[in-house]
């Protein structure tokens, strides 16, 4: 259901009167769409027990600590200590299927490496994906799909890794991250995109080579980036090739 209201500055009137039946007309039709959106709501729940179920599903996050009972998915812990790799796997695989996104809520997420293939969104309230000790692994890979992260913490753990690798990493596709911290690996983002890619409002942090390397066919497009460099690592914060 959308609203909008189509302010009638494009017309001329010969009165002050003739604007204002104008602007009622407009706001009636408006009216009556919702009324209708509405009622064809209440008769589909009417006729369809699972009506609302189905609508909250598609409409709600799926929460990665608390999935749905009859779903048979395998709950995240974030408590720092499980790996929950498994887990997050399946629930990405299942909020794909369901148009739902993933809602990452306070904790800190043990991961041996994530896979996202499709279009994806992430919501990070507190949340933090943490590279499990000795994976020698990418954090994040965003293979083909398209990831929208907003809120979220991806650290690499470079001090538990033998081998650190890069953090986040797109390989194809594209992404979005707003309101987003990465931290502690090789780059902080090394992305070959070919699809349009944005950053908002994004911390980078403790990386060894570039905090953010960028090549590809497309574009990003890039606003507040904030760049700190791992204690005697390189200062190359960001190279954009080609």
């Amino acid at each position: 259901m959308s609203f909008f209201f189509e302010f009638p500055h494009t017309r001329t009137y010969d009165s002050d009167l003739g604007w204002l039946i104008h602007a009622y007309q407009l706001l009636k039709a408006q009216a009556d769409d919702i009324q209708g959106s509405i009622q064809q709501f209440v008769d589909e729940a009417l006729n369809d027990p699972t009506y609302v179920a189905r609508v909250l599903a598609v409409l709600a996050p799926l929460n990665v600590k608390y999935p749905p009972s009859d779903a048979g998915l395998e709950a995240a812990k974030g408590d720092g200590v499980t790996d929950d790799t498994d887990a997050i796997t399946g629930m990405i695989a299942y909020a794909y299927e369901h148009g739902m996104p993933l809602l990452f809520p306070a904790g800190q997420y043990v991961v041996s490496g994530l896979t996202v293939s499709n279009d994806m969104t992430f919501i990070g309230l507190g949340g933090t994906l943490f590279l499990k000790a000795g994976a020698v692994n990418t954090l994040i890979t965003v293979k083909g799909g398209y990831l929208t992260a907003t809120g979220l913490e991806f650290n690499g753990n470079i001090a538990g890794q033998t081998e650190p690798e890069n953090v986040f990493v797109a390989d194809g596709g594209g992404f979005k991250l707003d309101n987003c911290v990465i931290t502690g690996g090789v780059d902080g983002i090394h992305a070959d995109i070919d699809r349009p890619s944005y950053i908002n409002s994004l911390k980078v942090n403790n990386f060894t080579e570039y905090g953010v390397y960028v090549k590809g066919s497309s574009y990003i497009n890039a606003h507040g980036i904030d760049f700190v460099a791992a204690t005697g690592g390189a200062l190359r914060f960001m190279k954009v090739d080609a």
